[in-house]
C-alpha cells in the first residue's frame, strides 16, 4: 500500500493542474502509459521479479503464492473472500471516518468550489493529492486480493476495458455516498453469474455483461443521474 501511494504522487504529478474533462483525458493517457510499461518491461534472460524482467512483459506473472495470515496459509477461497468481506468493512468504515473529518469536509468544498477555496489562501492540490493516494492505496489492496485470487495476472488487468468497470460501479450506485459504489459493484458482479445459472448456451456472459452495463446506465443516465443511493444531482 505503501508502493501504491508513492506511485499515486509521481502521477498526480501530471494530473492536478486540471479537472473534469481534461483529468479525465490525462487519466486514459496515463493508463495507456502504464499498460505500455508492464506490457515491455520484460527480459526473457532475466529473472521475474527483478529491475530487467519486473512484470515479464505480455507472459504475466504466474504461480503468485497464496497469502498467509499470522503464519496460517490461506488456501481455501472461503477463508479469502472473509479476508475480502473483512477489508470491505475496514475500508468502509475507513472511507466513513475520513469523509466525515475536517479532511473530508475540505475534499467537499474543492468539489463544490475550488476556485473560492484557494482565494482563502487553500492549498487545494496538496489536499487533492493526498486524496488521490488514499484511493491508489485502496485499488493496490483490491489489486493483491485479486492476484491471491487467480494467482495469476498479465497485462490485460490495466486495459481501459477494465479501468471502466469501478467507474461504472460508481456511477450506477451514486456518487457522493458511500454506500453506491458497493452497490453499483454487487449489481455489475452477480449479473454475470447469474446469467452462467440459466445456462443459456446461445448468449455470452462476457458479451451480455457489457450490453447490462450500457442498458443500465443509460437508465440511470435518464431516470436518476445521481445513481441510485446518490446524494448529488449533476446537472
Amino acid at each position: 500500500m505503501t508502493v501504491c501511494y508513492g506511485l499515486s504522487l509521481i502521477l498526480s504529478l501530471a494530473s492536478w493542474r486540471y479537472k473534469g474533462d481534461l483529468f479525465v483525458v490525462i487519466s486514459i493517457a496515463l493508463q495507456a502509459v502504464v499498460v505500455g510499461v508492464i506490457y515491455n518491461w520484460h527480459s526473457p534472460s532475466a529473472a521475474i521479479g527483478s529491475v530487467q524482467n519486473l512484470t515479464n512483459g505480455p507472459f504475466g506473472i504466474a504461480n503468485i503464492p497464496q497469502p498467509s495470515l499470522g503464519g496460517y496459509q490461506i488456501l481455501r477461497n472461503g477463508e479469502l473472500a472473509a479476508i475480502s468481506l473483512l477489508l470491505l468493512f475496514v475500508g468502509t468504515v475507513a472511507t466513513s471516518r475520513i469523509t466525515s473529518s475536517s479532511f473530508g469536509k475540505f475534499l467537499e468544498c474543492i468539489r463544490d468550489d475550488e476556485i473560492a477555496l484557494r482565494s482563502l489562501g487553500k492549498n487545494t492540490r496538496l489536499w487533492k493529492v493526498h486524496a488521490f493516494g488514499f484511493s491508489c492505496m485502496l485499488a493496490g489492496l483490491a489489486g493483491a486480493l485479486y492476484a491471491a485470487y487467480a494467482r495469476y495476472v498479465d497485462p490485460s488487468i490495466a486495459s481501459l476495458d477494465e479501468s471502466v468497470v469501478p467507474l461504472a460501479m460508481a456511477l450506477m450506485g451514486g456518487l457522493g455516498s458511500r454506500a453506491g459504489p458497493i452497490l453499483g459493484a454487487f449489481i455489475l458482479l452477480i449479473v454475470p453469474e447469474l446469467l452462467r445459472l440459466l445456462a443459456l448456451q446461445s448468449v455470452d456472459p462476457s458479451a451480455m455483461r457489457l450490453l447490462v452495463y450500457g442498458v443500465f446506465l443509460i437508465v440511470l443516465v435518464h431516470l436518476r443521474p445521481q445513481g441510485i443511493v446518490g446524494k448529488y444531482r449533476f446537472d
